[in-house]
């Protein structure tokens, strides 16, 4: 299979995530990592998938399509070699958590 990332990002509304994995799954794509998040009213989904179609350009399309009503942005490439879900990257590092509190500021 063929290992791509797609994007979706346009206003928030009942239904988009419905909508673009239902057309994935017509396509016969598999999830392989999601993240999602709504920030100021705008969704934002971006999903590195699998897919057996003969160009990504064939999957991205038919999501538009899918959304099109909605005036959603859809984009997305190809990757390419094997996903890793970032073993090699991650090899030998530590992983930590950063969190700031304070005033809203420019530049933090």
């Amino acid at each position: 299979m063929k290992q791509a990332i797609l994007t979706v990002l346009g206003k928030d509304r009942p239904g988009i995530i419905s909508k673009v994995t239902g057309e994935l799954y017509r396509l016969g794509c598999n999830l392989e990592d999601v993240s999602m998040t709504i920030l100021e009213g705008e969704f934002a989904m971006i999903v590195v998938l699998s897919h057996t179609q003969k160009t990504f350009s064939q999957v991205q399309k038919a999501v538009q399509k899918a959304v099109g009503a909605w005036k959603l942005t859809v984009a997305g490439k190809d990757l390419k070699g094997t996903l890793t879900r970032g073993e090699k990257h991650l090899a030998g590092s530590k992983a930590f958590l950063i969190s700031v509190v304070g005033k809203d500021q420019t530049g933090i």
